[in-house]
């Protein structure tokens, strides 16, 4: 969901097939339950506005799933995003990739470029895109795990020797160092074993920084495959963020938590689902499934801070959404009540003296909000951690108002 045309409304964009329909009784009609489209929706009244059917070029590999996201990739003007994923033959087989992305301005849905990801570029598809200026030259790239796709649609890099994994970061871990940083888990499953289980990497170019170790010998898959990893400033001893893995035994030599400057920090790790700003200090909380901890890094454990009744979280321990929606820069939680009939919105009741733009106002922040998949951690594209004393001035612009709007 996100204004593409510049109206002041938001418009909802949507993979719609055959039968599907809208507010207004309107229904897509195809040749082929298989034929999909991208469909432009108004966001007042819910009517189609226009559709394009999306690229066909995986259609022998069978159906594609996808995700959604929005990029500036001109640097001015919002276009949708929209990956398509199959893989071939067997569950586990290789992944087909595709992007394809639309303007929209106001009228017309036009395609402004597709790209194909190359079989044996060794670029492969993570669970969620990020849409971020890895450059900052004011242009988005679309980052995918292992490889990112340029604002012109050409592979910008693929990371040496990094296959599959479900979850990756990107934001600036390091204030000492130019630019933004990622961190990313590797998975080892049904035959697929990886080179390593996780890596810290320059987000511009895909160079690793830091690699972590396999077990010397181990015994099978799963001493080797790392289901989650996550990013953020839990130890204010130490500058910049730490990252860690959901490697739970501490003799393994990628267990742990690293600092980005100062390597382990310690043996035992919080929980790994996704960092949350919720308390009155600089540093980051954690939140899984409804409740939110805090990392003590001297007694190596988490204290819970919050923790509400009558709420549940859904597949992989996450709400439906979190982030900062009262602009007073600490994160909200919306989560759904346990008989399913209503959505509860949380806010942290702590006092800061801290006070920060609206994170939303963040170009980065605010495109980590628009991409589907799994949901992962949101970031600003500067850095937000205990050390930060200033952060930048939004460059926002606003709509005109018209007559009869409000």
């Amino acid at each position: 969901m996100y204004d593409l045309d510049g109206d002041g409304k938001a418009e909802v964009l949507v993979h719609t097939a055959d039968g599907t329909t809208f507010a207004d009784g309107a229904k897509v009609t195809a040749d082929s339950p298989a034929d999909q489209f991208i469909s432009v929706i108004d966001g007042k009244t819910g009517s189609e506005r226009t559709r394009q059917p999306v690229p066909d070029d995986l259609v022998a590999d069978g159906p594609s799933g996808g995700h959604f996201g929005i990029a500036y990739l001109d640097g001015v003007h919002p276009s949708l995003v929209t990956k398509l994923v199959t893989r071939v033959g067997a569950k586990r087989g290789a992944f087909r990739i595709l992007f394809q992305t639309w303007d929209f301005n106001g009228t017309d849905l036009n395609r402004r470029w597709k790209y194909v990801v190359p079989a044996g570029s060794g670029a492969t598809s993570f669970h969620q895109i990020r849409t971020v200026d890895v450059d900052q030259d004011g242009k988005d790239e679309i980052a995918d795990g292992n490889y990112v796709v340029g604002s012109d649609g050409t592979l910008r890099y693929v990371v040496d020797g990094a296959g599959h994994g479900d979850r990756f970061d990107i934001a600036d871990l390091d204030p000492d160092r130019p630019g933004l940083e990622g961190f990313a888990i590797q998975q080892s499953e049904l035959g697929v074993v990886s080179r390593f289980p996780w890596y810290y990497y320059d987000a511009d170019t895909g160079q690793r920084l830091v690699t972590g170790e396999h077990p010397a010998d181990p015994t099978s898959e799963s001493d080797l495959d790392v289901g989650r990893g996550s990013a953020a400033d839990i130890d204010p001893g130490h500058p910049g963020y730490e990252y860690w893995t959901s490697t739970a035994d501490v003799t393994r030599p990628g267990a742990g938590v690293f600092n980005v400057l100062d390597g382990k920090v310690s043996t035992t790790t919080p929980s790994v689902n996704f960092r949350i700003w919720w308390d009155g200090d600089k540093g980051a909380e954690l939140l899984d499934s409804t409740h939110v901890d805090k990392w003590d890094p001297k007694a190596e454990t988490s204290t819970r801070l919050f923790d509400p009744a009558g709420v549940v979280s859904g597949a992989r321990n996450a709400t439906p959404f979190y982030g900062d929606l009262l602009g007073d820069w600490r994160e909200e939680i919306l989560a759904e009540t346990g008989d399913h009939t209503a959505l509860r919105l949380y806010t942290t009741t702590e006092p800061t003296k801290t006070r920060i733009y609206a994170l939303a106002q963040n170009p980065g922040y605010r495109l980590g909000w628009t991409v589907r998949g799994y949901l992962q951690s949101t970031y600003t594209d500067y850095y937000l951690g205990t050390e930060t004393r200033r952060v930048p001035k939004p460059a926002i612009t606003t709509t005109a108002r018209t007559e009869g709007t409000s």
